[in-house]
This record gives structure tokens, C-alpha cells and sequence, in this order.
């Protein structure tokens, strides 16, 4: 006859059973994950927690990452994902899939001897690529209190050549001056214009005279200078000389009987018409709210912000890297439906691959930001397939850029068969400076 006690005790003898049952099912399944559907939504793949130590990706099976969720320490599997794609790549092998979750990505790798890898966007996951890091938050910071001038000053721990307010970007400080709240940073009537004309011989290529005063633009350059005490020696002129082709190059000397400045000549584009420029690239210029200047220097950056606001209070970003993603040495790679913010992607040398169903906002600027004028045409940071053959981009947006949007660069033997299909480009070069030809989208050559 059974006591009372005999219920609750085959009660806990079946638990201490299934206990063991299941821990035995975990070591005898050679601990590799059972095969399952991905997760729609990544936030789950946290329940698994400490369990991910024993779980193991089976071969051939994606590798997934969750920056959010995830752990370079764990296999990789849909519900145990790694946090970086860093570490994915390097557990990744040609052929293989890599899967991201949802999340704001901040790395620059390398796709290296990797044929035929696909990395992609999970199903309905929104991946950022960030190219910016956080002044306060990142790189943990502050700013002095502003000068007689409303100009603050911090010191960068690494180079920043873009700065960003709430994700919108701040114009490097220039004269004449121009917005892109409003646009006029496009507009050529917002640029300063030399007096050579077809004509008059009035200055020769490594030479240029102001025009004076605009009406509702600037007060002239040498008027400018006298009001103000600016030195234009040093400051980066931004230079429209030979009609479709514009360079940048530093100011070498300045004659302020006649307003005219000095600038190494060599490799300007130059024809005896329409002379138009801008200067950049000296604190002085910082006169707006909104302008900035980076100090390469001594790294120190400098921004007078709007309407007096303290910048300690405010969401600053500096782009910090050109390239998220490179390829090398492979061939088939397709990165799919990534987002990219501050940074954009690099293919060389690549045969086949593609480039798809993706957005990049302010993904390329030109190398003024740290004090380099003149920079190479052939060197751009920018989105490039470099002696690439048979790519295949399609269904992109890439809006915002200085410089332009998409480069193909080679020789007919080393790039040719490459496709842009069904994608949208919006407010393109706007300075329009050491490109190969101006206002260029997409170049192949």
C-alpha cells in the first residue's frame, strides 16, 4: 500500500528523469543545432542564453550575426549568432552565407580569398554599416566652452574628416558661404569668380584674381580680407578652371595690392574662361553657424554651432573610415540589402560580383576634411570596382556624396561587362573637385 509521500515522489523521480533525458539528448547530438527556420525577428535569439556554449553550427549551414544580441564567442548558428561580421568572415570559408540581424554595424573588413560568399540582410532586418562614431559616446570627449566667436574645439582621438548634427551634415567652413540646409552648396553662383576672361589674358594657370563683389553673395575676396584679418595663404581653394574640370589645390602666396593668389598649377585643368572658386580649410573661414574645421595637426576639430547652443549637448558624429566592407583576391562575392550611413564598400579585382537592394547615405567625401588638396583622381574613397569585370549593382539609392557615386576604374582589358540597373542618385558631387570629369555619377574608365 502506497503512503502519501509515494505520488510526490515518483512525481520528483520523473522530473530528475526528464532532467537527465534532456541533458543526455544535448551531449549525444553531437551538440550541433537541430535545423530550423531562421528567426524573423533577432531579439529572440537571446533566449538561448548560456546554452549557446554547446550549440554548433553544422557544416555548410550560414553563419548568422547579431550585433545586438549576438557573441563572437558562440558558433554562429541562427539562434547562437556571432556579434561582428568581423569574426563571421573569419569562421567563413568560399561559398558560405553570412546572415546579419538587425543592428548598427561599425566595423571595416576585409573579404579576402573568399569565391562566391553572399553576405546579406536577414529576412525584414534593417543593417546599418555606420562610418561615424559619437564624439560624446564614442570617443568620450567634450568640448571647450565656446570663444568671443561662438566656436568650440575638441580633440579627436582619431581622424574625423565629416562632421554630422542628428545625422545631417555639417558644411566644412568656406568663402564664399554656402549651406546644405538650403541647397546653395550646388549652386555656382555661390562661388567666387576670377577676371580672366577669353579675352584678356588678366592672369596666367598658377595665378588668380578675385572679381570683387557679388551682390547677395560676398563682399570680394580682398575686401573680405581687410575686414576681417584673413591670411588666405594656406586655405585650400576649390578651383573651377578648366570648364568641366574642377581641382583643389593649397594657396601659396597672396598679392593684396591686385587680390590675386598663388597655387601650384601642376595637373590643373585650365582653359582662359568662366573662372570660378571657393576657399576652405583654415579656422578663419568659420563664420556661420553650422561651419567646421578639422586641425589634422594636432586633431583638434573646431564648430560653431547653431544658434549658440553648447555642443556638449548636442548629437555630433565625425566620419572616421572610407570603407566598411573591401573585397580581395575573390570572385562571386554578393554583399545584399545592407544599409550604409558614413562609409560605403570596395570591390578589387573581382570577377562576378554584385552589389544589391541597398541604401547609402553620405557614403564618399573628398579628403579636404583632413587639410589634402589635390587629392588623386585614380584614389578616391569612394564606392569602387577597381579592374572588376562583370559586376552587377542594381536597386541601390546613393544620395549625398562629394566626389561620385560609383567608380569603375581600369582599363578596357581590366574593366569592362559592368551593370548599374534600377537605382536612384540624388545630390551627387557637390563640390565637384579632382574628379575626372564634373558633376560625375557614374564613371567607368
Amino acid at each position: 500500500m502506497l503512503s502519501d509521500e509515494s505520488p510526490r515522489l515518483l512525481q520528483t523521480q520523473k522530473s530528475i528523469f526528464l532532467v537527465m533525458l534532456m541533458i543526455t539528448m544535448s551531449l549525444s547530438a553531437g551538440i550541433v543545432e537541430l535545423n530550423r527556420s531562421p528567426l524573423e525577428d533577432a531579439n529572440d535569439v537571446a533566449a538561448v542564453g548560456a546554452g549557446c556554449t554547446f550549440i554548433t553550427r553544422a557544416s555548410g549551414e550560414a553563419i548568422y550575426v547579431d550585433p545586438v544580441n549576438g557573441s563572437d564567442a558562440w558558433d554562429g548558428t541562427w539562434s547562437c549568432p556571432k556579434a561582428t561580421l568581423s569574426d563571421a568572415l573569419n569562421e567563413s570559408s568560399s561559398n558560405d552565407e553570412i546572415v546579419l540581424y538587425s543592428g548598427q554595424y561599425h566595423e571595416n573588413v576585409t573579404v579576402d580569398n573568399k569565391d562566391n560568399l553572399l553576405i546579406r540582410a536577414a529576412n525584414g532586418a534593417r543593417v546599418v554599416f555606420d562610418g561615424t562614431q559619437s564624439i560624446a559616446d564614442d570617443m568620450g570627449v567634450s568640448w571647450t566652452t565656446a570663444d568671443s566667436d561662438g566656436i568650440q574645439e575638441v580633440i579627436l582621438p582619431v581622424d574625423g574628416w565629416q562632421l554630422f548634427l542628428a545625422y545631417d551634415e555639417q558644411v566644412p567652413a568656406r568663402w564664399p558661404n554656402a549651406q546644405f540646409s538650403d541647397e546653395s552648396v550646388f549652386n555656382r553662383s555661390y562661388w567666387a569668380e576670377g577676371t580672366l576672361t577669353g579675352s584678356n589674358n588678366a592672369y596666367t594657370i598658377g595665378w588668380l584674381t578675385d572679381a570683387g563683389p557679388e551682390t547677395g553673395v560676398h563682399t570680394g575676396l580682398n575686401e573680405t580680407i581687410n575686414a576681417t584679418g584673413l591670411d588666405p595663404e594656406g586655405a585650400i581653394a576649390v578651383m573651377n578652371l578648366g570648364s568641366f574640370r574642377t581641382n583643389s589645390r593649397a594657396i601659396t602666396d597672396w598679392n593684396s595690392a591686385n587680390g590675386t593668389f598663388a597655387y601650384d598649377g601642376t595637373g590643373v585643368g585650365w582653359k582662359t574662361k568662366h573662372h570660378a572658386y571657393f576657399l576652405e580649410g583654415k579656422r578663419e573661414l568659420i563664420d556661420s553657424d553650422g561651419e567646421w574645421w578639422f586641425n589634422n595637426a594636432n586633431n583638434r576639430l573646431h564648430y560653431k554651432t547653431p544658434s549658440g547652443q553648447n555642443a556638449n549637448d548636442l548629437d555630433l558624429r565625425v566620419k572616421v573610415q572610407p570603407f566598411a566592407i573591401s573585397v580581395e583576391n575573390s570572385d562571386g562575392v554578393t554583399i545584399q540589402g545592407l544599409d550604409f550611413f558614413g562609409t560605403t564598400v570596395n570591390f578589387n579585382e573581382c570577377d562576378g560580383c554584385s552589389f544589391t537592394n541597398s541604401t547609402l547615405e553620405y557614403p564618399s567625401t573628398s579628403k579636404r576634411g583632413l587639410g589634402i588638396a589635390g587629392e588623386s583622381e585614380d584614389d578616391r574613397w569612394m564606392t569602387r570596382f577597381y579592374r572588376s569585370t562583370n559586376s552587377f549593382v542594381d536597386n541601390l539609392s546613393i544620395t549625398n556624396t562629394d566626389g561620385g557615386a560609383i567608380e569603375f576604374q581600369g582599363s578596357a582589358g581590366q574593366s569592362n561587362n559592368n551593370i548599374v540597373n534600377n537605382s536612384y542618385f540624388h545630390a551627387i558631387d557637390w563640390s565637384a573637385a579632382d574628379q575626372k570629369g564634373l558633376m560625375t555619377t557614374i564613371y567607368e574608365g
